[in-house]
């Protein structure tokens, strides 16, 4: 094998490696542009979908951390889910919340769908002094389907998921290494 040919080679491989080894940028759903008042069905915005499964969200034009947030429901206790609009997996890192009303500290339990059937569960606080928090999800919220939960008091703003990468781009990697060692194969053999 030439030099130039080895030189193309290693430059497809390390441009294929570096590819596959590259994170996925985070996606952030900050609700700028969702529906203000009641709305029903569901609100998609940087690939993020969150729906309410039974009756309505509210959206807030201002106010939010910052701009637009969602309220609340409208009643206590209305369902929402939080999916990929493409389906695919995700891990969620965190949620901005705050009190809608009072002033006693609130808490959000959340459900997390696992892509293997299990389930995890984190229980998020909101301080009642109307400010702004962002809650971090346990390490664990990974390779997720969906993420329930049950609307309380908190609003909330600027919900941070990580797509996880498709195991194609690994696939395509791995067929190239397997093409480079039959041509490397094939002209051993020839020569």
């Amino acid at each position: 094998m030439n030099r130039f040919t080895t030189s193309v080679l290693a430059l497809a491989l390390a441009l294929g490696t570096g590819a596959a080894t590259t994170p996925a940028r985070a996606n952030v759903m900050t609700f700028t542009g969702a529906p203000t008042g009641f709305f029903s069905g569901s609100y998609t915005e940087d690939g993020i979908t969150l729906s309410v499964l039974s009756g309505f969200m509210f959206g807030q034009s201002s106010g939010g951390n910052p701009g637009e947030y969602i309220q609340g429901t409208n009643y206590l206790g209305a369902p929402l889910r939080l999916t990929l609009a493409d389906g695919g997996l995700f891990d969620i890192s965190s949620i901005d919340l705050r009190i809608f009303g009072g002033t006693s500290d609130q808490t959000q339990t959340f459900t997390g769908h696992r892509a293997d059937g299990s389930t995890v569960t984190a229980t998020l606080s909101a301080p009642g002094n109307y400010a702004w928090v962002t809650d971090t999800f346990p390490s664990s919220w990974t390779n997720l389907t969906e993420v329930d939960w049950n609307f309380n008091f908190p609003t909330f703003d600027n919900i941070v998921v990580d797509p996880v990468p498709e195991p194609a781009s690994l696939a395509l990697l791995a067929s190239g290494l397997v093409g480079f060692g039959l041509f490397r194969r094939r002209k051993h053999k020839a020569a």
